[in-house]
């Protein structure tokens, strides 16, 4: 019977008949509430702004059909339904005509606090599915769907509201009803609410909706207050709950203790924050606290809250007005040592630092400076000299550290101003600190230039202890000795490190701009050469030319190598072939680092360190880890250079050029091997445009050399085309060795053999053929071989 009651219903639903759909449910009750379930699922998913804009008729009729069974449905049973509809709403629309008729029926209930809990469940699952609008695809509609969203639900809440106060007003103690709403005001203050400011375009509206839940609250309580201290307590006492349940079991005044501790746990962190900004903040709220709370409790309690909107983005600029407007309620020299056993005191200057460095707006930087300033002034010389030798021991930053040192040599004036004299930044307390501040971390082999602000003001600091401290009151003039052997000599040995470094750097800018042209002319040339590489069908003019700018290229580098050899046995070098000279060793000596460090700076830097060098010697390499693969690119051809010209002036050696050319691919892919692993990372960092010239060219000087003494004296078009292909099958043989597993990388040398064996069968088929068509036919599909990994 039910499933057709519900059946004759939604069929005249479907037709829109809603009068007639009205008199079916009047005419038997009791089969209306039995069926509500069923004909609520028809009707809630037609209330939607889809069905409203493109069949009204059918929403009007769902929407009158919903609001008589919300009004002449047993109100209890009614109840049950609407939340797993609220929660899983489809929209606005769908969201605002649920809660609607949830009002409707809520209001008909008598003890609304045994069900409001249902309703502010569903409404938090909905709120928290909201998108914020950095995630939607359109950002301006999600703000105001989060908008809209909060506007209805305060319009829901404002009836409960009113009918809360007339419960308090009735009785001493307040109404289940009034705390459940308290609690979940505040929720409301949290996400999506707490980032909405950073996306509304209309402050207006965000104020609006801040004061309507702001003065909500005020009128359910009289000390808003009361939860000031929850998040500080999740913080700092993790048995508090369960202390404090055992607690509330035995006592018969318990149910508002337990109503707030219940809320608290689901109320987040985040906005307990953002609900006592306004609170504290804005001098309309404020003037409703009770004035009985002292301003070191409220600091206290609310240095949780500070760090807390700290920590993200889009409420780092709340945070700051927060903590300033608090902080200016505190008395100058106030806080002392003690307070500092609360580690939030100290955390907190961490936060800040962190705005100050990292943040992304130059205002927010300023103000947290400003603050940053304004907060160690609230703390007594005892209690700041304690701030400080934590922060030295916890601040890497340094510009931050260069500004703490400041503030460092303020506190030492005060005290050598103070009368009686305060001892607290004096002798061995200014000594320990002075330690830290007269620190270079690396030695000599410290990047001064990185840390030159905190440097600087350390030697300004150091001048002014020994010009106004004559009588050795702080007893600088006892370290002498210790900063001269721990921190002038080491920064002196850095600074000519440096120096020479950075005058290096300024020769290599130099060279950079007069190659620059004939690096430009040389990349279109290298291009050109690439895209010949691709297919045999090559246009052997531009080749030429591109081969005549590698001989050129070759030969200077080949002029290099030679000074340099030559560079060991001159006793009195230039400051340019010393240069030349240290290069070349620190390259040399980094080799070892690369099978573990890659082909990197790192390794660059280690190769410096184990030869006597600073690791920030790297710096001598603008090109950086590209400089390192071409030295060994270069090394290696150099060597195989010579066990080539060894063999060929050898009268022993019979083999022949086929035989020459594969032991000489095989001997130079050898040279890989110790350095297979992280080969890859080389082949990409000369696959980078500015690389590819360079890496061309050292690929041409290897085949040429391989060439030549394989006894290819010619002097026609053959020349270039045996180095194109013998340089197509080394870098294919090479890419193979890195897959391959085989022992001995046995299958490496078989696929060389393939693929010379391909060539010269290549050479038969030219030689052999008559017509140009049939010969170029079967030399492109040889040439395509030489790309076929596998047989």
């Amino acid at each position: 019977m039910t499933e057709v009651f519900i059946s004759r219903v939604i069929d005249l639903l479907d037709k829109c008949k809603t009068t007639e759909a009205i008199q079916v449910l009047k005419e038997d009750h009791l089969m209306t509430e039995n069926s509500l379930c069923g004909i609520m699922s028809a009707i809630v998913p037609n209330l939607t702004s889809s069905v409203l804009q493109h069949h009204k008729a059918m929403f009007d009729c769902c929407l009158n059909v919903l609001t008589f069974l919300t009004e002449n449905c047993e109100p209890t049973i009614a109840i049950i339904e609407f939340p797993r509809y609220l929660k899983r709403a489809s929209d606005h629309v769908n969201f605002c005509t649920i809660l609607g008729a949830m009002q409707t029926c809520l209001m008909l209930v008598r003890n609304k606090s045994k069900t409001i809990d249902w309703y502010f469940d569903a409404i938090k699952m909905y709120l928290e599915d909201l998108p914020l609008p950095d995630e939607a695809d359109d950002p301006e509609a999600a703000n105001d769907r989060i908008v809209n969203t909060y506007k209805a639900i305060i319009v829901f809440l404002e009836p409960l509201v009113q009918e809360a106060i007339d419960i308090n007003s009735k009785q001493e103690k307040g109404s289940l009803l009034g705390n459940r709403l308290l609690s979940f005001f505040i929720f409301l203050c949290g996400k999506p609410f707490c980032c909405l400011n950073k996306y509304i375009s209309e402050e207006i509206t965000y104020k609006e909706i801040a004061d309507n839940i702001v003065t909500q609250t005020l009128y359910l309580t009289g000390d808003i207050l009361y939860f000031l201290d929850i998040v500080s307590k999740r913080q700092r006492e993790s048995t508090h709950v369960k202390t404090l349940r055992k607690y509330l079991k035995t006592n018969i005044e318990s149910s508002f203790c337990s109503t707030i501790l219940d809320w608290s746990q689901n109320i987040s962190n985040m906005a307990y924050a953002n609900f006592y900004f306004y609170i504290i903040t804005q001098e309309n709220y404020w003037i409703n606290v009770p004035q009985i709370y002292n301003s070191y409790y409220i600091l206290e309690t609310c240095a949780y809250f500070f760090k807390i909107l700290l920590s993200e983005d889009y409420s780092i600029s709340t945070g700051l007005i927060f903590m300033e407007s608090v902080i200016k309620r505190i008395s100058l020299r106030s806080l002392d040592s003690e307070v500092l056993s609360l580690e939030i005191y100290t955390e907190l200057f961490q936060s800040i630092a962190k705005v100050m460095i990292y943040s992304n707006s130059d205002e927010q930087r300023k103000k947290a400076v400003r603050i940053f300033q304004n907060y160690i002034e609230i703390f007594n010389m005892q209690a700041r000299y304690i701030i400080i030798l934590y922060l030295y021991e916890n601040i890497e930053h340094s510009g931050l550290l260069s500004f703490i040192t400041g503030i460092f040599k303020s506190s030492i004036i005060e005290c050598l101003d103070s009368t009686p004299r305060n001892p607290q930044f004096l002798g061995k307390n200014m000594e320990l600190l002075l330690k830290k501040i007269c620190n270079l971390s690396h030695g000599s082999s410290s990047d001064v230039v990185e840390i030159s602000d905190e440097i600087i003001t350390a030697l300004n600091l150091l001048r002014f202890l020994f010009i106004r401290d004559k009588n050795n009151e702080t007893g600088i003039w006892n370290m002498i000795d210790i900063l001269k052997t721990n921190y002038l000599n080491p920064l002196r040995e850095g600074i000519d490190l440096c120096r020479a470094h950075w005058r290096v750097k300024k020769k290599d800018l130099e060279q950079q701009k007069k190659d620059l042209a004939k690096n430009q002319d040389y990349s279109k040339l290298m291009k050109a050469h690439m895209e010949v590489t691709l297919t045999v069908d090559i246009d052997l003019l531009g080749f030429r030319c591109l081969w005549t700018s590698r001989a050129l290229l070759a030969d200077q580098f080949e002029n290099d190598n030679r000074k340099a050899e030559l560079q060991q046995s001159i006793h009195e070098e230039n400051d340019e072939e010393y240069e030349k000279n240290i290069k070349l060793k620190i390259l040399g000596a980094s080799l070892k680092f690369v099978p573990d460090m890659g082909w990197s700076k790192q390794a660059i830097s280690a190769g410096a360190e184990s030869i006597g060098y600073p690791g920030v010697m790297h710096g001598l390499f603008p090109k950086g880890s590209a400089a390192l693969v071409e030295y060994f690119y270069s090394m290696c051809n150099r060597e195989l250079n010579e066990i080539l010209e060894k063999e060929a002036n050898s009268l022993s050696s019979q083999k022949t050029p086929e035989q020459q050319v594969c032991d000489a691919v095989e001997t130079r892919l050898r040279m890989v091997i110790p350095y297979k692993k992280t080969w890859s990372q080389a082949l990409a960092i000369m696959s980078l445009p500015p690389n590819v010239p360079t890496a061309l060219a050292n690929l041409l000087t290897l085949v040429d050399d391989i060439c030549y003494y394989a006894g290819d004296r010619s002097v026609d078009i053959n020349w270039y085309t045996r180095r194109m292909i013998l340089a197509t099958i080394y870098k294919a043989t090479e890419l193979y060795m890195l897959q391959d597993t085989s022992e001995d990388h046995k299958e490496t040398w078989l696929f060389l053999e393939r693929r010379l064996k391909d060539i010269l069968q290549m050479q038969t088929m030219l030689s052999s053929s008559i017509k140009p068509d049939e010969a170029l036919n079967r030399v492109k599909e040889t040439a395509s071989a030489v790309f076929i990994t596998v047989d």
